[in-house]
């Protein structure tokens, strides 16, 4: 009886021992958070994405801010949490590492340039110097835009004294914008004020030329700077400078040597220059621009100034002079200088071999 009795003592215990070693049920630990969100300014930021990235266990969760700036998200597991600011898909601004207890919601607000201030105070020194450099300079790239824009629509409207005050204030904010000078230069040049505009224009080029390893469009503004100035030195009386310009500015660009070779051109007839300088210069233009009609004209018509009568009274002329205008013909059949060049080749005693004015004939010989 003594050693079943004490069988059945041990058996008990172990029962109670399984019993006290049972799992208990846990219950998740619910909290939630709320608060307000306000701008720079102070403002109410209205339709804001509030997320919250729980960081022990993860889990996302999103709410909005509402007509007053508040948002309010409950039901969150607490713990630990990164909440941002997203304003479409820009993120504004964020806290990290919020403590989200059970209960009540947790009372935290957003204050985007209390934030701002802060974050400035703990970034170094020389992070901070470099930000502000950046934001002087995209505050004088605006400000240069918008006396450039309006420069040119003043000088677009012939408002030329306003156009030039905007220009003006552009160059100090920037003395190294080549394109600034060059409106300038152009505004004078319309102005009359040639002295002004050659000085812009090699301001202009000056500053050009000092860039390293020009990029092809640079060049070509380069070369169409040459060439306005060109013009102007042109006006000024200065004929030997400008053909000097005239033909750096080819030499910059070749592609559009044949424009430059003919203002040379069209400078030397201006000037009555003698006819072999006005004629090679002309020659040039056709060389380098086969396709330029008025070129041809021209070179021809300078060449007949090469006519002449034999002792029989027979017209003699320069080969090249009916090449030349029946060349212009066949380029530009209907040109306001057809005529004159069919009149100056029949004056030669040749005959004009282009087709213009024939009738064509149809597949079958028959004539339209």
């Amino acid at each position: 009886m003594l050693k079943k009795f004490f069988i059945g003592i041990l058996l008990v215990a172990a029962f109670a021992l399984v019993g006290f070693l049972a799992p208990r049920p846990v219950f998740a630990q619910i909290g939630g958070i709320e608060g307000d969100v306000k701008g720079m300014k102070g403002e109410p930021l209205i339709g804001i994405t509030v997320q919250l990235d729980r960081k022990e266990i993860k889990g996302h969760f999103e709410t909005k801010t509402d007509k007053k700036g508040h948002y309010f998200h409950t039901g969150l597991p607490s713990g630990t949490y990164r909440i941002s600011l997203w304003d479409g898909t820009q993120q504004i601004d964020f806290h990290d590492n919020i403590r989200i207890p059970s209960g009540e919601p947790t009372l935290h607000d957003f204050d985007l340039k209390a934030d701002q201030e802060a974050a400035m105070k703990n970034i170094p020194k020389e992070v901070k110097e470099q930000m502000e450099k950046r934001e002087q300079e995209v505050k004088k790239q605006g400000d240069l835009k918008q006396h450039f824009e309006a420069g040119v629509a003043f000088q677009q409207s012939n408002q030329y004294d306003k156009a030039l005050e905007e220009f003006q204030q552009a160059a100090q904010i920037d003395p190294t914008q080549y394109v600034v000078f060059g409106r300038m230069a152009d505004t004078y040049s319309s102005m009359g004020k040639l002295d002004l505009a050659a000085t812009n224009f090699q301001k202009t080029i000056s500053i050009l030329e000092s860039k390293p390893d020009l990029k092809p469009d640079m060049k070509q503004n380069l070369a169409g700077y040459y060439n306005n100035y060109g013009g102007v030195l042109a006006k000024e009386g200065k004929t030997k400078d400008a053909m000097d310009t005239y033909q750096k500015a080819a030499n910059i660009n070749p592609e559009s040597a044949g424009m430059y070779f003919y203002n040379m051109g069209a400078v030397l007839t201006n000037a009555h220059a003698p006819v072999d300088d006005r004629v090679a210069a002309f020659k040039k233009a056709t060389e380098a621009d086969p396709k330029n009609a008025n070129a041809w004209y021209q070179y021809g018509l300078t060449l007949s100034e090469k006519m002449s009568f034999t002792s029989d009274g027979k017209v003699t002329a320069p080969p090249e002079m009916v090449v030349a205008l029946n060349k212009y013909l066949e380029l530009d059949p209907q040109g306001k200088y057809a005529e004159g060049a069919k009149g100056l080749i029949q004056a030669a005693g040749q005959t004009v071999t282009t087709s213009v004015g024939m009738r064509k004939e149809t597949k079958k010989g028959k004539k339209q």
